[in-house]
């Protein structure tokens, strides 16, 4: 019987588990994070949906044809300004939407999607033992234990003394802190400190560590011209 969590999942804000292991399905955390920072995007111009969110070349001949610009042209920085006042114009919140941009084509300055997803939509980062969100109060310890449950049942691991004895190692994105807790000590708000409670190798403006950010080049292949 397995004892410990192996794969990777993003855990959304609405509680749906995403297998994110890329190396083992065709997405991961940041080709999640991309893809729904894309689907947003268009939802919010009123450009409706698409077939295959990760398909790139395509999510930017329909933004193109959304904002007036020539949807065989490369995405970059010209497209912001069309962006911002297409959202105006519907009522939408430019600087969120022109962020969204950001993120989906990974503009400096606009930080790794991960990051965004924890900070922006409350997604929860697991890789094996290892947890990452943006904070933990209230309302995230909850939304953590009923995640984790779901990603026990999606590892098939059925031991109903796993609650009680499994560990995670959970990071805070937003301080670099680092807890321990079993999912029934989330369940009673007593998640304890990790030995050096401060990884100063995991800062609040990136994920930096476990998350190579050379890893993400793949992802923008055939949408900036990589």
């Amino acid at each position: 019987m397995k004892d410990r969590v192996l794969g990777e999942y993003w855990i959304t804000d609405c509680g749906e588990v995403l297998f994110a292991d890329g190396d083992v399905g065709p997405d991961g955390h940041e080709t999640h994070a991309l893809a729904h920072a894309r689907v947003l995007l268009l939802d919010a111009l009123g450009a409706g949906s698409l077939e295959d969110p990760a398909d790139a070349r395509q999510w930017a001949r329909r933004l193109a044809g959304e904002i007036g610009m020539d949807p065989e042209g490369p995405p970059g920085r010209d497209w912001i300004p069309p962006i911002r006042d297409r959202a105006a114009g519907l009522g939408r919140d430019p600087g969120e939407c022109a962020a969204l941009f950001g993120v989906a084509l990974d503009v400096p300055g606009a930080g790794d999607p991960r990051e965004f997803a924890m900070r922006e939509w409350g997604w929860i980062w697991v890789r094996g033992q290892d947890v990452a969100l943006w904070a933990l109060d209230r309302e995230g310890s909850c939304r953590l234990r009923a995640g984790l449950l779901r990603v026990l049942d999606e590892e098939g691991i059925e031991d109903p003394g796993a609650e009680d004895i499994m560990e995670f190692e959970i990071r805070l994105a937003s301080s670099g802190r680092r807890l321990c807790s079993t999912i029934d000590g989330l369940r009673a708000e007593r998640p304890r400190a990790a030995p050096g409670a401060y990884d100063l190798d995991f800062p609040a403006a990136r994920m930096a560590e476990r998350m190579d950010r050379e890893s993400l080049a793949p992802c923008y292949r055939g949408v900036i011209g990589g």
